[in-house]
């Protein structure tokens, strides 16, 4: 009892204390414990209307043998965040709370993430220079823009050791070079006229380690080709074809990425919005385009953020209501405000909108601007947390 006491303590020692916030003085927020270190709250302020939800959890190592995890979830394709905690609940897995994750591409079956998604160690889509948020081998948080350097060594003959350009990207009609196709991708590799393509025999893309792959067919990528299962496909365009052409069925080629920072578990985002306990708004150093940064940063909409504090020990939500008579919504700007209010050090934006939304304690307690649960959006990813028992883990 002393140590759940000292860990609740630990969390509302973080707490937003009454606070200037613009021209409105926040309260601070009423927490509910929903598991020994993860609390929840709702603050509701009436001028002008404001509604926001902050969860936090202390991922400190427990000595009692319980555990919280963090990790990065891939949706089905597309599903909203009820259905992949519904999902996950149904498998029996011990979430506690689920949050929208990246922007990503709504025409696109796979719910294509824009940024990196690493998932137990495992890269299911190669980041784009934007920030991510990132958990370690040690399970501590982090925000960071991070790099990915993979390469594929192929024998002698066929030209060594080659960089990959991309791992489950589209490929712009300007790019040329190698890019690499896991089953996150979906079926079939795209088209890619002129070019050629090499199914692999070899398991996933596990950051840090070598994948021994053996070549079982080499062929035009005039047409879609399959993705084995336990496989990966290999294309290359027209202009860097010549290379290849000496590696022949059952040659062997190793796969090997790295991420700097490393993670075994990271959602992408952005912009980052508090850098060392300061606003931060990146949209300029993260390359967003005019247009989008300028909703970003003037436009009050329904918002969503990521953060932790300066150790790197509490981990914080935020989910801000918009487009509502209740809650008007906030800038990103505002957004970063209310994080550092919240006590976070290092924390980045997620996709907001009708995306935002928040599951807590087996309920959605947001919708994305919307009154109705029926109306939430289908999203690309999520980041979970998860409460483990005594003696059980992922």
């Amino acid at each position: 009892m002393r140590k759940h006491a000292v860990r609740c303590a630990a969390l509302a020692a973080l707490a937003l204390a009454p606070a200037a916030f613009g021209a409105v003085t926040l309260r601070a927020p009423v927490y509910e414990v929903i598991a020994p270190g993860v609390a929840y709250a709702r603050v509701e302020e009436g001028t002008p209307p404001l509604v926001f939800h902050v969860v936090k959890a202390d991922l400190r190592k427990r000595r009692d043998g319980t555990a919280i995890g963090v990790e990065a979830i891939k949706a089905e394709g597309r599903q909203t965040v009820a259905q992949i905690a519904d999902g996950l609940v149904k498998r029996r897995r011990p979430l506690l709370v689920a949050i929208n994750g990246d922007f990503f591409e709504r025409d696109a079956a796979n719910g294509l993430p824009w940024g990196v998604h690493v998932h137990g160690g495992e890269l299911l889509f190669s980041p784009a220079g934007r920030s991510a948020f990132m958990v370690d081998a040690q399970g501590r948080p982090l925000i960071a823009a991070p790099a990915l350097k993979i390469a594929a060594k192929f024998p002698a003959a066929a030209g060594g050791v080659k960089t990959i350009a991309a791992v489950n990207r589209p490929r712009a009609q300007d790019e040329d070079g190698l890019f690499l196709y896991t089953p996150a991708w979906g079926p079939s590799a795209p088209e890619l006229p002129g070019g050629m393509v090499f199914t692999l025999s070899g398991g996933a893309i596990e950051l840090g380690a070598t994948v021994k792959c053996t070549v079982e067919e080499v062929k035009s990528a005039s047409i879609a080709t399959p993705i084995p299962g336990e496989g990966l496909v290999l294309t290359c365009d027209n202009r860097t074809i010549d290379a290849f052409r000496r590696l022949g069925l059952k040659s062997r080629v190793e796969i090997k990425g790295e991420l700097a920072p490393p993670a075994a578990e990271a959602v992408g985002g952005g912009p980052r919005i508090v850098r060392a306990g300061k606003p931060s708004v990146e949209t300029r150093e993260e390359k967003f385009p005019q247009s989008q940064a300028a909703i970003l940063v003037q436009q009050r909409h329904p918002r969503a953020a990521i953060g932790c504090n300066q150790n790197r020990t509490v981990l914080i939500l935020l989910i801000v209501e918009g487009r509502t008579q209740a809650s008007n919504g906030v800038t990103v700007p505002d957004l970063a405000q209310l994080m550092i209010l919240l006590g976070a050090h290092d924390a980045m934006n997620l996709d907001g909108g009708g995306s935002a939304t928040l599951y807590v304690a087996g309920r959605m307690v947001t919708h994305g601007g919307s009154a109705d649960a029926a109306a939430q959006r289908q999203v690309g990813n999520a980041v979970g947390i998860f409460y483990y028992p005594k003696g059980k883990t992922g």
